[in-house]
């Protein structure tokens, strides 16, 4: 473990041992922020204020705002990831097809717009999940491309809502195709 991984261990540990509203107003607090600014354009002030914390807490929970980005993110991931199908092409139609009721409609789109680029440049490449990553890893290529083509197809929606259901006709189309070649 590297010494950065070490002191976000220790953050997520502090942030473990808070209690539940106040994680929650700040958890809050961090996607408010997050659905309006970039993460270079974010402010910690907003932020403490939102969540009624001090400057000197957030800074206990984190390194930095990127750090904050990261912890928030990662929440808001485990939280879409919830829903199993049978397919992951079922989860993104089902995703992209509620997309503009999604809780975290607004923090995804500015990711898409805006935040990715910039958690990407930050992130240690080294360190990030990507499928760069993936591909080095003898992963079943089937699930790889349903993983790339999903992500891909979620990203487009959110930048390009207009085309939903093309979108949607895309990945059935590719879902479909897939299967043939199974069989």
């Amino acid at each position: 473990m590297t010494p950065c991984q070490k002191e976000m261990k220790m953050a997520k540990d502090i942030l473990t041992r808070i209690k539940t509203e106040k994680k929650q107003n700040l958890k809050t607090a961090l996607i408010d922020e997050f659905s309006v600014y970039s993460i270079a354009d974010a402010q910690v002030a907003r932020i403490v204020a939102q969540a009624n914390i001090s400057r000197g807490s957030f800074y206990t929970y984190f390194e930095d705002l990127y750090d904050a980005y990261e912890w928030v993110f990662e929440l808001v991931m485990d939280e879409i990831h919830h829903d199993q199908f049978a397919t992951p092409f079922e989860a993104t139609i089902r995703f992209i097809a509620d997309i503009e009721v999604n809780p975290y409609y607004n923090f995804l789109k500015k990711y898409y717009q805006v935040n990715e680029s910039l958690r990407n440049t930050h992130i240690n490449h080294a360190n990030a999940t990507n499928f760069a990553v993936h591909t080095k890893q003898n992963l079943d290529t089937k699930w790889w491309l349903e993983m790339l083509v999903s992500h891909e197809s979620i990203k487009e929606a959110f930048l390009q809502p207009e085309n939903t259901a093309q979108i949607i006709n895309r990945l059935t189309t590719v879902q479909d195709l897939l299967n043939q070649k199974e069989g």
